[in-house]
């Protein structure tokens, strides 16, 4: 694994279906290769990777938000 390219992504590729093929073609590597590299580094697809990593970051969004503390809601709302 030693002949890989170092590369930065400029703009992410986020929530996309498939990230695996645009990912490969920027770093000059086949699908497969890249697929079995990511696995092997990370421990996990990038499937399942890019579902975590949506995950947290729906987690984030919400504990920013008042949709977690229920703030937003009326204190004379009869229904809590």
């Amino acid at each position: 694994m030693s002949g890989l390219r170092p590369f930065c992504v400029k703009t992410p590729v986020r929530y996309r279906r498939n990230p695996v093929p645009d990912l490969a073609d920027r770093i000059g590597m086949s699908q497969s290769a890249f697929f079995e590299h990511f696995k092997a580094v990370t421990g996990t697809s990038p499937f399942q990777y890019q579902k975590e990593l949506r995950l947290l970051h729906a987690r984030d969004a919400l504990r920013g938000s008042d949709a977690m503390t229920g703030s937003s809601r009326s204190r004379k709302s009869p229904v809590y």
